[in-house]
């Protein structure tokens, strides 16, 4: 059909009222949206005979008739696509009722950022000890900001090089110090104040340099103050912002370990020997699961050997009394032992030197950070299978302290 002219004759031959009542019979037929655009196709398409006898059409007669043809077809589609299209959505309205009377998903909100938690926190520290918060102004002038705190003209901190200069005479302050100079001219004592926020410096960003960093600082004028009351303010400071296992004298020793995991006891242990060098050990508990306890030591050892074995002895004697054997223990910290031989103490009290798949633990240098030279930092495991111990290396690391990190991984042996 498609190889002959189409005219009067032809159109009789494709017989536009069969086409026709064909179509409106599958129309009607057609019970879903599916079913209606296949119907579209099959009588509609381009391959369709009506739209093969359109293309041979050589006159205006025909054309006519046979477009008329379509116009009808294409009408009585799209009046049955509409009210298949009305009926499903009738059938979803009450077949998926939703209550919307139902709480929907809660909106997750977000939080203060971590800065402004601690400031509080710190805030709220001093509220409670009477103290009153001051919000000093991050933009000074250079009376507040040097000349009332005792900065000479040609201190190196009044510099273009090193302060943030608006004019001459207004700088972006360096410090909160500024708040006690306009408190003491504004009010007379006791005072009793503390000033945290944001202060400005001309630094270029990296590891341990910012030009914008916070700062937090207190003042008390009052009679009968002493160094006394300065202590006990940072010790009560640090305990609440920290923990009561931190100290500031007489048992911190610098040891600290933080966990994601729930903490059950937290004691420090003093393991100093005779002198000044004050030592110890922290001791943590750590919930790994509902009946798994791991010990974890924070140590930090003596600088003479006869001072480190006899610390080896005492935590030794602290792991016998606190630590049940088939508990895993980890020991960690700053050994201090440069001539490599605390390994066969250690493995005497049952903990085995920490070292990655197919590494030797002495290849682990940590000191000094910029030329590591000597396995200083170390740990000490049992119960506790290490399966990955690396230093990172690089001009951050080094800035950050004399002593590289080390980085292990474990799981349960």
């Amino acid at each position: 059909m498609q190889n002959k002219e189409i005219d009067l004759g032809t159109v009789a031959a494709v017989d536009a009222q069969e086409v026709e009542s064909e179509a409106l019979s599958a129309v009607a037929a057609a019970s879903t949206v599916e079913d209606i655009e296949h119907v579209r196709v099959e009588y509609l398409g381009r391959k369709s005979p009506l739209k093969l006898a359109l293309r041979e059409v050589r006159d205006r007669e025909t054309g006519m008739r046979l477009n008329a043809l379509r116009e009808r077809i294409e009408t009585t589609i799209d009046a049955r696509e509409e009210e298949l299209k009305r009926a499903d959505l009738d059938r979803r309205l009450t077949e998926e009722r939703v209550d919307v009377t139902m709480p929907g998903d809660g909106v997750r909100r977000g939080h203060l950022h971590l800065i402004t938690q601690i400031r509080r926190e710190f805030e709220d520290i001093f509220l409670g000890l009477g103290y009153t918060v001051v919000d000093g102004r991050e933009v000074e002038t250079t009376r507040y900001n040097f000349d009332a705190l005792n900065f000479p003209e040609g201190h190196p901190s009044r510099s273009p090089l090193q302060t943030l200069f608006l004019d001459d005479e207004t700088v972006l302050r360096t410090e909160t110090s500024p708040s006690q100079i306009r408190t003491m001219e504004a009010q007379e004592p006791p005072v009793y104040i503390v000033s945290l926020g944001r202060v400005y410096r001309r630094d270029t960003p990296d590891a341990t340099h910012t030009p914008t960093f916070h700062q937090a600082e207190g003042l008390a004028v009052d009679e009968g103050i002493t160094l006394g009351d300065l202590l006990g303010t940072l010790d009560y400071l640090c305990k609440a912002l920290f923990g009561e296992n931190r100290k500031l004298w007489g048992g911190a020793y610098g040891n600290v370990v933080l966990s994601n995991l729930p903490m059950r006891t937290v004691k420090n242990h003093d393991i100093s020997v005779r002198g000044r060098e004050k030592r110890g050990v922290l001791h943590i508990d750590v919930d790994l699961a509902p009946k798994t306890c791991l010990h974890v030591f924070n140590v930090h050892l003596g600088l003479n050997q006869w001072q480190r074995a006899t610390q080896v002895r005492q935590v030794a004697e602290i792991m016998e009394r606190l630590c049940v054997p088939e508990e895993p223990v980890l020991l960690a910290g700053d050994f201090n032992d440069w001539s490599e031989r605390l390994d066969p103490p250690m493995e005497a009290i049952g903990l085995e030197r920490a070292h990655g798949p197919g590494q030797r633990p002495a290849l682990r240098l940590t000191y000094p950070s910029r030329v590591p030279l000597f396995s200083l930092d170390r740990i000490y495991v049992r119960g506790l299978k290490c399966t990955s111990l690396f230093v990172p290396r690089g001009e951050m690391w080094a800035r950050m302290s004399d002593h590289l990190p080390l980085v292990a991984e474990f799981e349960a042996a």
